[in-house]
């Protein structure tokens, strides 16, 4: 019995104990991370993965999205990346020559900074894909950049008073998505 090839939808990662629990355990949960990480190239056979596999994999696939776009600086992604592969936070006391105590501040408020993209994220695939109901009083804007309808608010558009909507043009996800281009 073949496999069945399946696009699959962003993941619900749940929370900021689970965006946790995924990056500390990513060297157990997910046997082909350390073999990508090691840059040894090889491409993964479908076929000899199982079906629980296959979605720690595709679960790792939007938690790897949502820290690349969220605010996160290259220390906050190298802290991620060991302990993705299964350094400890006193391995990072090492590395980074920072105590214990100050790494896990710093990396309870990175977990925040990927769980609140995620909210972002979410929010704009439910609006996207129309499974929201939606009172006939609320206004929309259509992003500049993208062209896609959101409703006319702060989630969706930073504030700018000198524009007559106070908002401005481009939506959120746009205006991330040049920042990012531009570091």
């Amino acid at each position: 019995m073949g496999r069945i090839n399946t696009e699959w939808f962003p993941i619900n990662v749940g929370s900021i104990d689970n965006i946790k629990m995924l990056i500390e355990n990513r060297h157990k949960l997910d046997k082909t991370y350390i073999g990508k990480s090691i840059g040894n190239g090889s491409v993964i056979d479908s076929s000899l993965i199982n079906d629980f596999e296959e979605e720690i994999i595709c679960t790792y696939i939007t938690l790897e999205e949502l820290i690349k776009t969220a605010s996160l600086n290259d220390n906050h992604r190298r802290m991620i990346n060991f302990l993705m592969l299964g350094y400890t936070y006193n391995d990072l006391e090492i590395y980074f020559k920072q105590n214990v105590g100050y790494i896990k501040v710093i990396m309870n408020n990175v977990y925040k900074r990927i769980y609140k993209e995620y909210l972002y994220r979410y929010e704009e695939w439910v609006h996207i894909n129309g499974l929201v109901k939606i009172d006939d009083e609320t206004k929309y804007k259509k992003c500049k950049d993208c062209g896609k309808d959101f409703p006319n608010n702060f989630s969706f558009f930073k504030p700018n008073e000198n524009l007559l909507d106070g908002l401005e043009n481009s939506c959120r996800f746009c205006r991330q998505k040049k920042t990012l281009k531009k570091l």
